[in-house]
């Protein structure tokens, strides 16, 4: 265990060597706390990442960094599992590797989320707008009209951008799962907890994808929605206790005709990514009473 730290910048990377030192240097143009760690995971990258995050680290003597190169790709969920393990700060942030914080949050990016959680002690995250380059629609979809100090409160955090209490989750962090709706599993335990989550509309990144993963009728399409369907069911399923089993499946089964069903063999795709992460993956169930709390802040899509 390291030396405890206030806030740890958490940037998991692979095969991004350009662009996660544009998010760090994003990073450190903005106003940081002096009790800053920056935590790197490298999610083993072939393209000389090592080398130029060595480097980069040698010019910043003022910060304190930890870098792991994987030997193997732990995923999205591994990874940054991995990352909330190794960070010591009592609160992280993680940021994409493939974004970088816009200039305008910059002088109050980190200091804002800080003194919220600070002053709010059943915050267990918070979520900041994401400005996507590609997919121009708003990333956040499940808040409530319930606030919290001025700030509405969402089903979940969203991985491209939020900032963790790490004292409200457990190791590990998230289902080692590759990618796609990974943030279901910590959020709703935290909540079973009595934690909250909330969104900053205020405070954002800009989000700047090499690939775009959301063009109708693609493979890449077609891959995003299965993974995120299946893992956002898988994970309720895992959670949930028995007695909303039926309202899942149904809710389930809309979600994969509404979205699944342009693609030849889509659905059946999915049930098995379900199947898999079911099998892989045991929690203890989460309260009948936080269920019903979820639903009536946050309508259906706790479903």
């Amino acid at each position: 265990m390291g030396h405890k730290c206030l806030l740890s910048i958490v940037l998991l990377t692979m095969n991004r060597k350009d662009q996660v030192i544009e998010a760090l240097d994003s990073c450190m143009a903005s106003r940081l706390t002096q009790d800053t760690e920056f935590v790197i995971v490298d999610n083993h990258s072939t393209d000389g990442t090592e080398k130029v995050i060595k480097e980069y680290i040698e010019k910043h003597p003022e910060y304190s960094f930890q870098y792991e190169y994987e030997e193997k790709n732990l995923g999205v969920g591994g990874g940054r599992s991995r990352a909330f393990d190794l960070a010591n700060g009592n609160y992280l942030y993680f940021l994409d590797d493939d974004a970088v914080i816009s200039e305008a949050s910059a002088p109050y990016f980190f200091i804002k989320p800080l003194e919220f959680f600070e002053k709010n002690q059943e915050v267990a995250s918070i979520t900041t707008r994401i400005e996507d380059v590609v997919y121009e629609k708003n990333r956040n979809d499940s808040l409530s009209s319930d606030m919290v100090d001025g700030r509405p409160l969402t089903f979940k955090f969203l991985g491209g951008s939020h900032f963790l209490r790490k004292s409200a989750f457990d190791s590990p962090i998230y289902f080692p799962i590759q990618y796609g709706s990974e943030e279901y599993a910590p959020s709703i335990i935290a909540q079973d907890r009595g934690y909250i989550h909330v969104y900053f509309e205020d405070i954002y990144i800009v989000h700047r994808p090499k690939v775009d993963k959301w063009i109708t009728g693609t493979a890449n399409m077609e891959d995003v929605l299965c993974r995120g369907i299946a893992v956002a069911h898988a994970t309720k399923i895992i959670l949930y206790p028995m007695l909303f089993r039926s309202v899942l499946a149904l809710a389930y089964r809309r979600r994969c005709k509404k979205y699944l069903s342009m693609y030849d063999g889509a659905i059946k795709k999915c049930n098995t990514l379900v199947k898999e992460i079911r099998n892989e993956n045991r929690r203890d169930k989460i309260r009948i009473a936080t269920v019903i709390k979820m639903y009536k802040k946050f309508g259906l899509t706790v479903f």
